[in-house]
């Protein structure tokens, strides 16, 4: 399933790209070499698009190398939950059909209401919060990093008591403080999410620099306790002092007349709109500014949710809130429904499309959170072009509408923000202008993402593919180490990359996406007798990922088992394909660990799966490799004698002469053992590694069972195997690892023919 067989780095990712890029091919054996003649889909000289997408890309890997930005972005995923069941509440309160709120009002009473209210009090009406929280936390592990797990806590802590701090719950005069009514949800709500975004930064920058110093100043004083308590110890003189840092900036803004931080902020973002009125170059100016915020995971729309109060409550006529959202804004901020239909219809990215899909009909009723956050638009240099660009241009083309007459000056009318596109537009004055504006709009706006789309499914590509790489250059080393990685523990820019990683492994999981190669074993004469399964899966990229990753990326997702057994049913289904009306049957294997063997309800599954299919004596084989721990002994005999009692018969993978090698065959586990690759690559020119394998060759032949040999590349090599005494033979001399198709292909021209397989022989064809 996961062998490394054929897996040399080199050798592997140029084969992959092949398979998956060229159009036709022929595989050619010749010795040690494998010829590809093929027909490309031909290489374009760099141009200037090319110029614009490496441009792009450069900035796509500073900013994702980038410890701020990135705890920005991660601490606002974290937070997209709430701002999501924020958005469900707000559309339950305000459902867009007057009858069913009439309904719900006689059915429910104030009851159903007060319930809603409460989920909004302590969703949005806590955002501010929580944004510090989640933000604060993932800026303090690229700060402290994970050696202490108190600190990074302390860290969102002190943050969290910055920002509630610098909200100012109470107005200070020179006389007396006296107490603001309605405090908690008043200045801790969505609408202070840039003030908590501040604070989370600078509170926990300051927090480190402090602590960094206290920490030196106090280094050779015994705190008492463990580690953990003399950290928490070091903490509290940098808390003290970050927490009255913030104090001093609340009494600061006190003096200044204003009750805090935020209340500034909109005096001063509310100031130009009120010298421009309610026109269009007042319009222009908040879509610009609640879009702009969008880049940075802030909630445009909140931020501006006063603001617009004051903007448009005197609007009579012309430009309103409801003409932006109506004609504008469709789908949220950015014109969102323009880019859904963009990436449904456009994208071929599968990421991409599985995220528009999960957001589309949240988007027909304005909340676009998942959009904004899961693609993600936020710190997304490519799609934030036309996230900022579409709903400017879409409100020149709206008010051209609206001088036209096309669209009626109507009095400013407010109704719901939730009414679902079209609907919205029939009900702004009830004419067919309308809803052929919003429809000529969303066209636009598509138009203008369209390109964008494309180039961010090509860079995103490209920049998967690259953490990919780098992930399995990092496993790689440690492997020679013998080192475990936990990529979910990690706290740079590979654990997005893993949750992604691990995200589409377990939808290609689900929608049997998995892909299967299998590389022949070919007996002396020539003729093909089995296979094993080799896992082969590359997402939407150019090229499969490295086998052992993957299952390192599934054991911590907790979806290994998945897929195993999503693997073992396609060998299975192949078993069948392959051998259905074959008079001289063929054998597939496929790798299993012994931890998932021992659980009895999966190797129960395993029988049944087996038994369900009908499935021969000694076709299903089951690879155990040698660095599995086969202990307790008396359970295993059990097992193995379970497993042949219902035709599953299994072999021992990579075997040395270690001592660990040895005691596994003082039971009769095993009908094959085969060779490890290291010892046969090295046993022409390694006089002690031909004496090592004529060794295992002939204990084979005394304990009974076959030895396979593996990595056999050359003519020479097989034949002094077969002179040895092996006569079962797996690698490139033959075939890599190929599909289904191409490996049924190539037994039916090999065994049919009765030619029998030699290194000069096609191997396959196929398209």
């Amino acid at each position: 399933m996961v062998g490394k067989k054929g897996l040399e780095m080199d050798r592997y990712g140029e084969f992959s790209k092949i398979v998956k890029k060229i159009n036709c091919f022929w595989l050619i054996s010749s010795y040690n070499e494998i010829s590809i003649v093929y027909v490309s889909r031909g290489k374009m000289k760099e141009s200037w698009k090319q110029r614009i997408e490496n441009c792009f890309f450069r900035i796509y890997s500073s900013m994702e190398k980038n410890s701020l930005l990135n705890s920005v972005k991660q601490g606002f995923v974290l937070v997209m939950p709430i701002f999501v069941i924020g958005g469900f509440v707000l559309l339950l309160m305000n459902i867009p059909v007057s009858a069913v709120n009439q309904f719900i009002r006689i059915v429910w009473d104030a009851r159903l209401f007060q319930a809603l209210n409460i989920l909004y009090d302590v969703t949005f009406g806590c955002a501010g919060l929580y944004v510090v929280l989640a933000v604060s936390y993932k800026f303090s592990i690229y700060k402290f990093g994970q050696r202490y797990a108190s600190i990074n806590i302390i860290s969102s802590v002190v943050a969290m008591m910055s920002y509630m701090a610098l909200v100012g719950w109470r107005v200070f005069t020179l006389d007396a403080p006296s107490a603001v009514p309605d405090v908690m949800f008043r200045y801790l709500n969505v609408n202070n999410v840039f003030i908590a975004l501040l604070t989370a930064v600078g509170a926990t920058e300051l927090f480190f620099i402090t602590y960094r110093g206290f920490d030196r100043a106090t280094h050779n004083i015994y705190l008492g306790g463990d580690k953990e308590f003399s950290a928490a110890i070091k903490a509290i003189f940098p808390m003290i002092g970050t927490v009255s840092a913030f104090v001093v900036v609340t009494l600061l803004v006190n003096l200044s007349g204003f009750v805090n931080l935020q209340e500034l902020i909109v005096a001063g973002l509310t100031f130009p709109f009120r010298l421009l009125g309610t026109g269009l170059d007042s319009a222009l100016l908040i879509v610009f500014l609640q879009t702009f915020l969008w880049f940075f995971g802030i909630h445009g729309s909140n931020v501006f949710e006063s603001t617009n109060d004051l903007i448009f409550v005197g609007a009579t006529e012309g430009i309103s809130k409801s003409f932006l959202d109506t004609f504008v804004l469709m789908g949220g901020c950015g014109s969102s429904i323009c880019l859904l239909v963009a990436l449904l219809l456009f994208s071929r990215s599968k990421r991409n499309k599985i995220t528009s899909r999960s957001a589309a009909v949240p988007m027909l009723f304005g909340i676009n959170e998942i959009l904004v956050f899961g693609l993600p638009i936020v710190l997304n240099p490519v799609l934030f072009i036309p996230f900022l660009a579409a709903p400017v241009v879409l409100l020149f083309t709206s008010y051209a509408a609206l001088s036209l007459g096309i669209v009626p000056r109507v009095p400013a009318m407010e109704f719901r923000w939730t009414t679902p596109i079209f609907a919205s537009g029939y009900m702004f004055s009830s004419g067919a202008g309308e809803l052929l504006l919003q429809l000529f709009n969303i066209v636009l706006g598509m138009l203008i993402y369209l390109p964008f789309v494309k180039l961010n499914d090509k860079l995103q590509r490209r920049k998967f593919s690259a953490n990919i790489r780098e992930m399995t250059a990092y496993l790689q080393a440690k492997e020679l180490q013998a080192e475990t990685v936990e990529f979910f523990s990690m706290t740079n820019h590979l654990y997005g990359t893993a949750g992604e990683f691990a995200q589409l492994l377990r939808h290609d999981i689900d929608y049997g996406a998995i892909t299967l190669f299998y590389q022949p074993l070919v007996s002396a004469e020539g003729r093909v007798i089995g296979a094993e399964a080799l896992l082969r899966w590359g997402a939407d990229t150019e090229e499969y990922f490295y086998p052992p990753l993957v299952v390192s990326i599934a054991k911590e997702d907790g979806t290994f088992d998945m897929l195993t057994k999503r693997i073992v049913t396609e060998v299975l289904d192949d078993l069948v394909r392959l051998n259905r009306d074959r008079e001289e049957k063929i054998s597939l294997s496929v790798n299993l660990q012994i931890g998932q063997l021992i659980n009895e309800a999966f190797t129960d599954w395993l029988i049944s799966e087996v038994h369900k299919r009908e499935i021969g004596e000694k076709l299903f084989l089951l690879e155990i490799t040698e660095e599995s721990r086969l202990n307790e002994r008396y359970e295993l005999t059990a097992l193995f004698d379970k497993l042949k009692a219902n035709n599953i018969e299994v072999s021992l993978d990579d075997f040395s002469m270690g001592q660990t090698s040895i005691s596994y065959l003082q039971q009769n586990f095993f009908s094959h053992v085969k060779l490890d690759g290291s010892i046969t690559k090295k046993m022409m020119n390694n006089q002690r590694s031909q004496d090592i394998v004529k060794s295992i060759i002939d204990l084979g032949k005394s304990l009974g069972f076959e030895v396979v040999a593996e990595y056999v590349e050359t003519s020479e090599q097989r034949d002094l195997l077969k002179k040895m005494g092996c006569y079962i033979y797996q690698g490139w001399l033959y075939s890599p690892a190929i599909p289904f198709d191409a490996f049924e292909a190539y037994v039916n021209k090999i065994n049919r023919k009765g030619e029998g397989a030699t290194e000069n022989q096609p191997l396959a064809v196929f398209s």
